[in-house]
């Protein structure tokens, strides 16, 4: 039956309606990980930087915690999470820090230095388009003690002693069996 109004009827009452709900991913926020970084402004705003204040022990800083932004960003995604890698190119110095699951340890000895790191959110700009952004660290010298590696005196963990070292050595008269 057509209507009066010209339409035609049809005999299904359901209209099916295709709607795009994706968000893309803007930023990360660090609120939960111990860093405060600042964003970029412009064409540099997916690159944060941060100077660690102080370090005077061992600091694990979980970027685990980072949340993308918006909150509701990637909602049809089953993954809303940032996956940390050292910048392609570069490696972190192990006397500066450590990047392992996520967590980045900066140890309370830490020679000091520039660390750069790679967050990607896989597909958060949209499908096979992952969000990208560079969080880079500055890292003062640590004022904390260098452990000592077990029963070599060494503090450079290779493993060896200095001759000075080694003239601090020496053996003790084993207990006679009397």
């Amino acid at each position: 039956n057509a209507g009066d109004d010209g339409s035609a009827a049809t005999s299904n009452p359901f209209e099916v309606q295709i709607v795009d709900n994706f968000v893309e991913v803007t930023g990360i926020d660090f609120a939960d990980t111990g860093l405060e970084p600042t964003p970029g402004q412009g064409e540099d705003k997916n690159k944060y930087t941060y100077t660690i204040p102080k370090v005077d022990k061992d600091i694990d800083f979980n970027l685990g915690s980072a949340r993308i932004l918006p909150a509701n960003a990637t909602a049809n995604l089953t993954q809303n999470r940032v996956q940390w890698t050292s910048t392609p190119g570069s490696s972190i110095d192990a006397e500066i820090a450590t990047l392992n699951n996520n967590v980045l340890k900066v140890p309370g000895y830490t020679t000091g230095g520039t660390v750069t790191l790679t967050a990607r959110v896989a597909d958060g700009l949209g499908e096979k388009q992952d969000y990208v952004a560079t969080l880079t660290l500055t890292i003062p010298h640590g004022t904390g003690q260098k452990p000592v590696t077990p029963g070599t005196g060494d503090t450079t963990g290779s493993g060896t002693s200095s001759a000075s070292e080694e003239a601090n050595t020496f053996d003790l008269p084993q207990p006679s069996e009397d």
